[in-house]
């Protein structure tokens, strides 16, 4: 049986090849390699001429750059909008360091970066929050500044201090700051603005400070506090605008056992300034005031402001018997009975009576001031 001959094939047509080439997708896969290559040889040709570019653009544009900065305010009552407690010269000197790191060319981010370190450095600020430029060139410096809490004296200086017992780069002669005073500290004082002052000494002076100026009528008695006695017994002294000494006892973040709470003394301390019994001073006109008396505020008008330091106990209370100094019973004891035979010597004559004890009766007090329960 013969085999059939197969059919010749016929030579394709026009629209076959039409079907077997899809030339709308091929010509869009076309365009977008064409874009992507044109796209890569934009980037690598900007990546090699960006430098010179950008060095042409900021000479070009090259100006001396106006510096703003935000000043610390100035909260008092006739503080105005733009008040600051800062210096004129200061300020002066702040924005010709910062105008010394920065340059005119608007392209020169490391610029900025040396402006921030050179600020930093001054011990002013606790941080550099932002500087930049703006469209018409100048340069505007956003920063937290450090806020001047109290002096540390310290080697015959006032050395000005924040509340976070961080050195600021202030410091005047004695008494000249016009701030309240942390007096005789152990620790040695930092090395440099910025830094903060270490041993807990001054920490807890500053934070006694805080504590008595939420009570305006108190602080406006007080000079400092005395924080001699920290290191060994952990105690303060208040010292009044008058030089007195008002032993406050520990720091107002520690308590103890037997010592009155802080918010007792505070209330001692308002009794004694309302009322005219103490001549409405915290110190009750006294060289030294007692506060860590557990049995209650201790006056000694005799006594000289030297005589108790800051970390001195208080007086026994058992000496003391209707403001009198007495003598214990064991005292009594030690007394040599007559020999046999030996007259006994009759009293002593009395001594003349001091003038200030006749008019300033139970001259050490122990009893709570008038209204304390």
């Amino acid at each position: 049986m013969a085999k059939a001959k197969p059919k010749p094939e016929k030579p394709d047509s026009g629209e076959a090849r039409k079907s077997r080439y899809n030339w709308p997708l091929i010509r869009q896969r076309g365009l977008i390699i064409s874009g992507a290559l044109l796209l890569c040889g934009g980037i690598v040709t900007m990546a090699v001429l960006r430098p010179e570019v950008a060095a042409q653009v900021g000479k070009q544009r090259q100006v001396e750059p106006s510096i703003s900065m935000n000043w610390p305010k100035l909260y008092a009552l006739d503080a105005g909008p733009g008040d600051t407690w800062l210096a004129r010269q200061t300020q002066r000197e702040l924005l010709e360091l910062a105008e010394s790191a920065l340059s005119g060319n608007p392209m020169d981010q490391a610029s900025l970066v040396r402006c921030e370190e050179l600020l930093m450095g001054t011990g002013w600020f606790s941080r550099v929050d932002r500087i930049a430029r703006t469209p018409a060139g100048n340069i505007s410096i956003k920063a937290t500044w450090r806020e001047p809490v109290a002096a540390v004296r310290c080697d015959g200086l006032d050395w000005i201090v924040s509340e976070k017992t961080e050195l600021m780069p202030l410091h005047y002669p004695p008494d000249m700051s016009r701030l309240p005073l942390v007096m005789k500290p152990t620790s040695p004082r930092p090395a440099k603005p910025g830094e903060v002052w270490i041993g807990g000494d001054v920490e807890a002076g500053l934070a006694l400070l805080a504590f008595l100026k939420q009570h305006d009528e108190i602080m406006k008695q007080v000079r400092g506090v005395d924080v001699s006695g920290f290191a060994k017994g952990r105690q303060l002294a208040i010292i009044t605008d008058r030089g007195n000494r008002i032993i406050w006892g520990t720091p107002t973040n520690a308590h103890t056992p037997g010592e009155p709470t802080t918010r007792k003394k505070i209330e001692w301390l308002l009794d004694m300034q309302a009322s005219p019994k103490f001549g409405r001073r915290i110190d009750a006109g006294a060289p030294v005031i007692v506060l860590n008396n557990p049995a209650g505020v201790m006056i000694d008008k005799l006594a000289m402001s030297d005589d108790l330091d800051s970390g001195s106990p208080p007086p026994d209370p058992n000496l003391l018997v209707d403001g009198q100094v007495t003598v214990t019973k064991a005292e009594k004891s030690k007394e040599i009975p007559p020999k046999v035979g030996e007259t006994t010597p009759g009293p002593a004559p009395k001594p003349a009576p001091d003038p200030r004890r006749e008019t300033e009766p139970g001259n050490i007090v122990h009893s709570q001031p008038v209204g304390v329960r």
